[in-house]
């Protein structure tokens, strides 16, 4: 429960350990996530590749609990209900668990505090929008540190600012063209577009029954192809 920083400090050790193990899927599971990320991607092979990149970063976390990646990761679509919450927020909080995954509002990223970021292995921003140009800019600006600093301030609201270690990587999805600011060399962003449409109801129940009745299975595949 105590980890050693960069520094040599003790600390105490937020990640809660999750408890799910990879167990092999039946060939109907496999299919659904096939199902899954043929759907999202629409026939258009480079969003099925950014899909699977998706994957094969939950992979690397896995893997590595003591991990970040230095980008934040965004999958955005102009159409609602067409899959991009689910893999961008249903699944990592079934792989990672609700203690380690911290779902993000835009108003909270507009606060003045941010004492969601502590404690959080992975932080998702489930409609990341970021307002008109100037207020993106703004805002663009507070996720840099998010995004490539060791350390973060962290401010919660009537208690002193400290600095902390940082140990998040971030996930978004948006229904916006226009979800984030970032210039043409910009390095900090992962965005994959999808024009997929809504998900059938079949798909859906078929999906969410992976997600939430074995998410071992899940685990295995996305370890196994990924």
């Amino acid at each position: 429960r105590i980890y050693i920083d960069h520094e040599g400090r003790e600390n105490a050790n937020t990640w809660k350990p999750h408890t799910i193990v990879p167990t092999a899927p039946t060939m109907g599971e496999a299919r659904t996530f096939v199902d899954l990320i043929k759907h999202v991607a629409n026939g258009n092979p480079e969003a099925a590749t950014g899909i699977k990149r998706i994957f094969t970063k939950y992979a690397y976390l896995h893997i590595n609990p003591s991990a970040r990646i230095r980008h934040a990761t965004l999958l955005i679509g102009p159409v609602e209900g067409c899959g991009k919450s689910t893999i961008m927020c249903a699944i990592p909080t079934a792989l990672f668990g609700s203690a380690n995954v911290r779902i993000v509002e835009n108003k909270e990223l507009s606060s003045d505090f941010n004492g969601y970021v502590q404690g959080a292995r992975i932080l998702v921003f489930p409609e990341l929008w970021l307002g008109s140009w100037r207020d993106a800019q703004t805002q663009a600006n507070n996720l840099k540190p998010l995004i490539t600093e060791d350390y973060i301030p962290v401010v919660k609201k009537g208690k002193d600012g400290r600095i902390v270690e940082n140990f998040t990587t971030i996930f978004a999805s948006s229904n916006h063209a226009d979800a984030a600011v970032f210039g043409n060399y910009d390095r900090r962003y992962d965005v994959t577009m999808t024009d997929a449409p809504p998900m059938s109801t079949e798909l859906a129940e078929r999906v969410y029954g992976l997600i939430n009745g074995r998410p071992g299975a899940l685990l295995w595949l996305i370890l196994r192809l990924f």
